[in-house]
């Protein structure tokens, strides 16, 4: 009736209206909460990378034993503190420092009162007295005793004169004088402790000042300077020896060594000691080519690096962090477009998404901890983020995102290509050997295996730079500087070979150490990102497991109704690359929600009435759409992981339970002929529908299993037609559109199923009864 009318020009214009290009495509995305949040996430991670690695600042690079293939020369003039002659210059200072004593003249008073005793007991004595023998030499043999009377005798009688004690108390104070006045020292301390071996100090009490005392003045070493005063006083010369004799092994030293002030003394010479430096010009060479880096060429390649970062302007660091921050963005965007289009399960999931941010910016700030000279181990952030990416998703996903993480590290560490061939060599061979975990011993393996790498990359491409002979000028890129080289080349001798076999030992600890690590985390890793291995799969599919000692008592139809398509999945799933084992434990477990209602499933009925025959065909419908929820439901409560979980939701997509649909038709038809059909949407299962190859053969495999039991005579023509019916059945009614899985792959998957199901219904041969006797 409106074929006649003619449409208004506004709506002819809007039926022709170009589709927006794909610029508006993206603005138009862009407006989704979901997307803006992701890319605020991966923007948020791109920003704490570039903080970590701190952007703005050039990189230290050198590191110990290091050998370059060229001289390094200053590019800018520097001063250096001169360790080792600053060092020298404190202990100089500090042995001209002089000891500090304390005075303590009480000795020599208490030695004049007991010499007057003395005398005056000799004296009073009516023959000589054993006291006599301690003014005769100790050091010479004793004198007769006629001899000792006789000289006794005189001495007595020198002492007996009128005033002769007193004159002589006086010339024994008048010796012993300096002694008291500067002190009395025995010996200095020992030549280990540095200080002026001619002078000390001497702390005056009242007022607490020190007085500067030569070491001859009161030093007693063998008396001389004692005798020479006492010969002087005393007008007899045999009285002077005598009482010197006596006075000599009583004297004890009067000054104390105050240790706590003359170290301090020594600490601030020490510190009055300027910094002795040394002015290297741009141009000087601060490392030789061909031998290896040491302490002090660390410390001028340190001091010439400090002083390029205080020379950079405000500019030079912005354009620097600018320029760091396009890269990461850059290869952030690279990694992002590879996820949306080929992982987009991780885009999806904003738990994952966060979880892999966290391990890329743990990565590198982990590898620039590690990196520090001592260790060199910024490969095990490496490796243990490649391993991870590798187990929980994919081999391809963990290589690009593994040469990005490199890249970054690589420039932020300041490391050369050779660094980064060995770090993405051995990280490459980790992930192309991490297919299939089927033993906790192959991390270990694969450590093992990616140490030999290493070495063996670390050893070939250090002898290829040291002796390459290609020598390009070096630019420095924040003064524009040419850097002279020298025209020696440096050759692989045995020392060369020597440190870097150290290096590739190194390389391949810290690859075996991350096997090891991982090893020990793979648990961990398997729950926090809710991946199953191989080896939780073996250990899943235990037959001991309660869920499946349970649906054996329950419902042992269903039962063996699994293990059969547990059997046969695993060949169809090998058939065409996948995880088979993955496939034979979600088997084991995809029905487990049957057992909450097992008589109302065929296989489990045996004799007994079908249950189905009291109830309408919708309500029958609903109990086997059932099973799926409260299979998923069971799995969670006992803890089973989500990639099994996903086998019990998907294994019958959004299929339609035909025998119900098809029988409430027909009675809805017999009730009313002209009522409408019964709506399909209630008759098929919730889904989703698979979402991996896996979970598409186990829908197939599921299906033809079930069908083949009820299958007249299955001859392998028969069971072919069958398998490939189910198959094509599914693929047209769109099950397989999220899966992946290719016409090839199903047919593929079909040839497994026929061969399996063949050989499950193979024909056998039949006996003759056995006769009665």
């Amino acid at each position: 009736m409106n074929q006649g009318q003619r449409k208004k020009r506004t709506n002819r214009v809007k039926a022709r209206d170009v589709q927006p290009g794909s610029i508006f495509r993206v603005l138009e995305r862009l407006k989704d909460y979901g997307i803006l949040l992701r890319l605020g996430m991966c923007l948020l991670g791109a920003l704490l990378i570039w903080g970590v690695t701190v952007p703005h600042l050039p990189p230290f690079a050198y590191r110990s034993s290091d050998i370059p293939r060229r001289d390094i020369l200053s590019i800018v003039p520097i001063k250096v503190d001169d360790l080792q002659a600053t060092q020298d210059a404190q202990d100089e200072a500090a042995r001209q420092v002089r000891f500090i004593y304390r005075r303590d003249p009480g000795n020599l008073l208490n030695l004049r009162g007991d010499l007057k005793n003395t005398l005056e007991q000799l004296v009073a004595a009516p023959s000589r007295p054993r006291i006599w023998g301690e003014f005769l030499p100790q050091d010479q043999p004793s004198p007769p005793a006629d001899q000792q009377d006789a000289d006794f005798a005189k001495f007595q009688k020198v002492l007996a004169a009128e005033g002769a004690l007193e004159r002589i108390n006086l010339a024994v104070a008048n010796a012993l004088k300096p002694y008291e006045d500067q002190g009395l020292l025995d010996k200095l301390p020992e030549a280990k402790e540095p200080g002026s071996r001619e002078e000390i100090s001497v702390l005056l009490e009242s007022p607490e000042v020190l007085q500067t005392v030569k070491v001859a003045d009161v030093l007693l070493g063998q008396g001389q300077a004692l005798r020479e005063r006492l010969s002087a006083q005393v007008e007899l010369l045999f009285v002077a020896d005598a009482i010197f004799n006596w006075i000599m092994p009583r004297l004890r030293p009067t000054l104390k060594h105050d240790r706590v002030r003359t170290q301090e003394a020594r600490q601030r010479a020490r510190a009055n000691v300027e910094i002795v430096q040394n002015n290297y010009d741009v141009g000087q060479t601060l490392a030789r080519a061909g031998e290896p880096l040491g302490e002090r060429e660390l410390e001028l390649l340190r001091a010439e690096h400090e002083a390029v970062v205080k020379a950079l302007t405000p500019t030079q660091q912005l354009l620097r962090a600018t320029s760091s921050l396009g890269m990461i963005l850059t290869l952030f965007a690279l990694c992002g477009y590879y996820i949306v289009f080929h992982e987009p399960q991780l885009f999806r999931s904003l738990k994952r998404l966060s979880v892999m941010l966290a391990l890329v910016v743990a990565t590198v700030a982990l590898a620039r901890w590690f990196s520090i000279d001592k260790w060199r181990a910024e490969l095990i952030p490496l490796m243990l983020f490649a391993i991870t990416v590798t187990i929980v998703y994919s081999q391809e996903l963990s290589l690009l995102m593994s040469v990005c993480l490199c890249l970054v590290i690589v420039f932020d560490l300041g490391l050369s290509l050779g660094h980064f061939m060995v770090m993405m060599g051995t990280a490459s061979t980790a992930i192309f050997m991490l297919r299939r975990i089927r033993s906790r011993s192959k991390l270990i393996t694969v450590g093992a295996c990616t140490g030999v790498v290493a070495f063996t990359l670390s050893v070939g491409v250090g002898i290829l730079e040291g002796t390459s002979k290609t020598r390009l000028p070096v630019i420095d890129p924040y003064f524009n500087t040419e850097s002279s080289e020298s025209s020696q080349s440096v050759s692989p001798g045995w020392q060369q070979f020597e440190r870097l076999a150290m290096e590739g030992g190194r390389y391949a600890l810290w690859a075996l150490a991350a096997g090891f690590l991982i090893s020990g985390a793979l648990p961990f890793v398997e729950t926090h990102f809710d991946v199953v291995t191989d080896i939780s799969l073996l250990e899943l599919g235990d037959v001991s497991h309660p869920l499946l000692q349970e649906l054996v008592r329950r419902a042992p139809g269903t039962y063996n109704h699994s293990i059969t398509v547990a059997s046969i999945g695993d060949a169809a799933a090998e058939a065409i690359g996948a995880n088979g084992l993955l496939v034979r434990v979600g088997a084991y477990f995809h029905d487990i929600g049957k057992m909450l209602k097992p008589s109302y499933f065929i296989e489990n009925q045996g004799s007994e009435v079908n249950k189905h025959e009291s109830l309408v065909p919708a309500m029958s419908a609903l109990i086997i759409i059932a099973h799926v929820k409260d299979g998923a439901d069971l799995a969670r409560q006992h803890g089973l992981p989500e990639p099994i979980i996903d086998f019990i939701e998907q294994h019958h997509g959004t299929t339609l339970v035909e025998y119900f649909y098809h029988q409430a038709n027909r009675r809805q038809q017999e009730d009313d002929p002209t009522a409408p059909a019964v709506l399909e949407s209630d008759f098929r299962y919730p889904g989703p529908k698979p979402q991996s190859k896996e979970a598409a053969v186990m829908m197939v495999s599921d299906a033809v299993e079930s069908a083949s039991r009820v299958l007249p005579d299955p001859t392998p023509s028969r069971i072919r037609n069958l398998v490939r019916g189910i198959a094509m059945k599914r693929l047209l009614d769109g099950q397989f559109d999220e899966c992946g899985l290719s016409l090839k792959e199903l047919h593929y998957i079909e040839d497994s199923l026929v061969k399996s199901l063949t050989a499950v219904y193979h024909s056998r041969v039949k006996y003759p009864e056995q006769k009665s006797a």
